[in-house]
């Protein structure tokens, strides 16, 4: 496991942005903070996304020819994408047509453009067996911050690492929750924090509140 945990960050990477070959269009397939030149094609993202609302995208088109030859002076066409979770999105005041499909536009040959996004989540709810529920908002999933109560019951090879463990909530702790599906509440705490591990037990950057009742002791 710990072989993939590094790659999947250069993954990620070259992942976000993507030109064709005559480097007449570019196409931002997944949002995260990034700066690249691509040939004649400069772009930056600002965001903090997925723990913003938003992103700003800075796109230069440079009438200073071709890194492979195929460019000329040509309008560049900017893709933006949509996620399906985000039907109300809006983009430089305007509200988008549709939702998981890429929002079009042209940058002219020789100048910049700047494209404000607002995804616009709400909290929503999907269904599972039993009647279970799970709590989404955007691109993140929502769950109960359960402390762990680690057991030993199996040890390899004389290091602490190497221990196997039972993970059981502490005891009384309610974990056991009905919630009600009309309180949901969107809670921004302190934002993202450059350097901040977001997903850690405490400080997260947003939460969702609910009212919950225990439902069996």
């Amino acid at each position: 496991m710990a072989s993939d945990y590094h790659p999947g960050w250069s993954k990620l990477a070259h992942s976000i942005l993507y030109t064709n070959d005559e480097e007449t269009e570019i196409t931002v397939a997944i949002w995260a903070p990034v700066e690249a030149t691509l040939g004649p094609i400069k772009i930056e993202i600002n965001t903090k996304y997925p723990f913003s609302d938003n992103a700003i995208v800075t796109v230069s088109n440079r009438a200073d020819g071709s890194t492979n030859g195929h460019r000329s002076n040509r309008d560049l066409l900017v893709k933006l994408r949509v996620p399906s979770w985000a039907p109300n999105a809006i983009i430089n005041g305007e509200k988008v047509k549709c939702s998981g499909c890429f929002h079009t536009s042209y940058v002219s040959s020789g100048t910049s453009s700047t494209f404000s996004i607002d995804f616009k989540p709400e909290v929503t709810l999907k269904k599972w067996n039993n009647n279970s529920i799970s709590v989404h908002r955007g691109a993140l999933l929502y769950s109960l911050p359960i402390p762990g109560k680690f057991s030993v019951y199996g040890h390899h090879y004389g290091t602490e690492m190497s221990d196997d463990y039972y993970l059981t909530p502490p005891e009384n702790f309610a974990w056991n929750l009905a919630l009600d599906a009309d309180s949901f509440q969107f809670v921004n705490a302190s934002g993202y924090v450059d350097g901040r591990e977001p997903f850690y037990h405490t400080n997260w950057p947003n939460q969702v509140s609910a009212v919950g009742r225990q439902v069996w002791m």
